[in-house]
């Protein structure tokens, strides 16, 4: 292949690693923000039991939280099973990046000592 047209896949590919990236990057994003959200029932949860409120309003509260606390846990575990493929994902793009990028080196080196060999051949200096 020539130096343009792997360029091209480079190009290509630089930007499929970009988006792999950036999904990867939105699920973590996206874990945080549940973590954050079970921190703040938690809090949430002891300062209610600090208030002291009626207890079947509290004890109603409680079930509530522990289960919103829950379902925010399974979803965390859902969720890192996404990042970890994303996770995947995003590396394999960049070793293709990092690939095609060194068969783009060999080919320019490739098509210089083709182009002084010519050079010479014609009578030349090599770098005319």
């Amino acid at each position: 292949m020539v130096p343009n047209e792997i360029q091209s896949l480079v190009d290509i590919t630089q930007q499929i690693k970009i988006r792999d990236i950036t999904k990867y990057a939105g699920i973590c994003r996206a874990i945080e923000e549940m973590q954050k959200q079970i921190g703040a029932i938690s809090a949430d949860k002891h300062r209610q039991i600090i208030c002291g409120a009626d207890l079947h309003s509290f004890a109603k509260w409680q079930r509530w939280s522990d289960t919103e606390i829950e379902k925010l846990r399974t979803k965390i575990q859902e969720t890192a099973n996404e990042k970890e493929a994303a996770r995947k994902l995003a590396a394999n793009s960049q070793a293709k990046v990092q690939v095609l990028e060194l068969l783009l080196k060999k080919a320019r080196s490739e098509q210089i000592q083709k182009a002084r060999r010519r050079a010479e051949q014609d009578g030349r200096p090599p770098d005319a």
